[in-house]
């Protein structure tokens, strides 16, 4: 886990990938410069000859221009970065740090200025350091193709982030990395445990939203009620009243070391802490705030377990930063793009068709998370048994895609319907590949419902105040 976030934090990193290319062009110098050692002026294969004062006036002309473009790159990209934060959301600030294209091309100009720099001081004339001359063919040379290649870099990186600032670049990036969370996750659309999906031993460590969510409180408190099943607040009290559910006070009880947003929770980590026969019930999910102090996880162990350094062991398992990744979030890769609606959305921006353009986005992603059949809220691995108070349903992620957008669609008919139809279309193919279970079918139509309800309310809204006047 400790790899995974400092591999996300090279990602993000505007200083990582040039590095390397700065690392590259030292390489690069000695392998050129020992290329030149073995060769003399008269068997040197290239076509042209250089001198001291025509070397020394290439680098230099080298070195000073690649730094300018340098400066141009850079510039496009906190352009970009600056766009995007006022158009879309400052949470897609991401999507263009983590742009590998724009990094190498930061890194090849950075690189072929360092490696420049490197060759001047190479160039010797025959009354400097005893009298020998020193004139690195090879490496001027490359030095002019790096040259070359930093020019059309330049070009490139124009373009790219010409084309990077478009709604539908931002958003696509956003939705790929979300879909290969989502899949790391929980698997494969369809598949089937155990056969090349989803370990059997799966737990969900997502927190969408507020867990349980106001509309799924609504809901199952009003199922409940009518005797479809057994609503939150009745699962909780019978979950009281049951030994195994609730075991009493806890042995052990671990809290946070320092506050932040919970980016990775390791479960085999927090298995190998324990023993065969303990209980451990997770406190927190992927994705929500926790203050410093606060309880991250319960456990109930046998009398034969214990020890102070297991709260160290079970504190490494849940890493905590200063803000949300995707590395197992999947419910922020479904907030960026509801961000990117909501902001169209916006008076200040009124764009109701790049609303319309990400709706079927989520409604794809979401398409993916029905598919899967939800992990168990408690379950056994390797003998310690694993649970949370409050695991997600269905209609937790179905609120945390559209649950804002509802209330944003009153003066937009377009999108409603828009919304609607991709709610429709979810549940069609749910139904014609096989997809979708009974839980997964029933979430769809209750928020279905909704988007319904907020679009009768809206246009019965208007009517009423008439009919009261008249």
């Amino acid at each position: 886990m400790l790899w995974g976030a400092l591999g996300e934090r090279f990602r993000t990193s505007l200083f990582g990938v040039p590095s390397l290319w700065v690392a590259g062009s030292v390489v690069l110098w000695w392998a050129s410069r020992w290329i030149d050692g073995l060769l003399d002026e008269t068997s040197s294969p290239l076509p042209f000859e250089t001198t001291v004062d025509s070397s020394r006036a290439l680098l230099g002309a080298v070195a000073s221009g690649t730094i300018a473009a340098a400066s141009v790159v850079f510039s496009l990209t906190l352009v970009a970065i600056q766009l995007s934060s006022s158009a879309y959301s400052s949470r897609v600030l991401r999507t263009f740090l983590r742009d590998r294209f724009q990094q190498n091309m930061m890194g090849l100009v950075v690189g072929t200025f360092f490696y420049s720099l490197l060759v001047l001081r190479d160039v010797r004339g025959p009354l400097e350091q005893g009298g020998d001359a020193n004139i690195p063919s090879v490496s001027v040379s490359i030095a002019i193709l790096l040259a070359l290649a930093a020019i059309l870099a330049l070009l490139a990186s124009i373009s790219h982030t010409a084309r990077s600032v478009r709604v539908s670049s931002v958003s696509s990036a956003i939705r790929l990395d979300t879909r290969q969370t989502i899949r790391e996750q929980f698997g494969a659309p369809g598949h089937v445990e155990g056969a090349g999906g989803v370990s059997p031993n799966a737990f969900d460590v997502q927190a969408p939203g507020v867990i349980p969510s106001p509309l799924r409180v609504a809901d199952e408190a009003s199922r409940s009620d009518a005797g479809s099943h057994v609503g939150v607040l009745a699962r909780d009290a019978a979950a009281s009243t049951d030994p195994a559910a609730d075991p009493g006070e806890p042995d052990l009880v671990v809290d946070c070391h320092l506050g932040g947003w919970i980016q990775q929770i390791s479960i085999d980590a927090l298995v190998d802490a324990l023993v065969a026969g303990s209980t451990v019930r997770l406190e927190v999910g992927v994705g929500t705030y926790v203050f410093e102090g606060s309880t991250l996880c319960s456990v109930w162990s046998p009398p034969a377990d214990g020890g102070p350094e297991i709260v160290d062991q079970m504190r490494s398992a849940v890493r905590i930063g200063g803000e949300r990744t995707l590395q197992q979030d999947v419910c922020f890769g479904l907030t960026m793009l509801e961000d990117i609606a909501l902001r169209a959305l916006s008076p200040g921006i009124n764009d109701p068709n790049t609303a319309q353009a990400i709706i079927p986005m989520l409604g794809e992603l979401l398409l993916e998370i029905l598919a899967n059949p939800q992990p168990p809220s408690r379950t056994l691995i390797r003998g310690v048994t694993v649970s949370r108070p409050a695991a997600p349903r269905y209609l937790d992620y179905l609120e945390v895609a559209f649950g804002q957008i509802v209330g944003a669609t009153s003066s937009y008919d377009e999108v409603r319907l828009t919304l609607e139809r991709t709610l429709d279309s979810v549940g069609h193919e749910l139904v014609r590949r096989g997809w979708g279970s009974p839980s997964a079918m029933a979430d769809l139509d209750e928020m279905l419902a909704r988007v319904r309800d907020s679009g009768a309310a809206c246009a019965g809204g208007p009517g009423s105040d008439q009919a009261s006047g008249g």
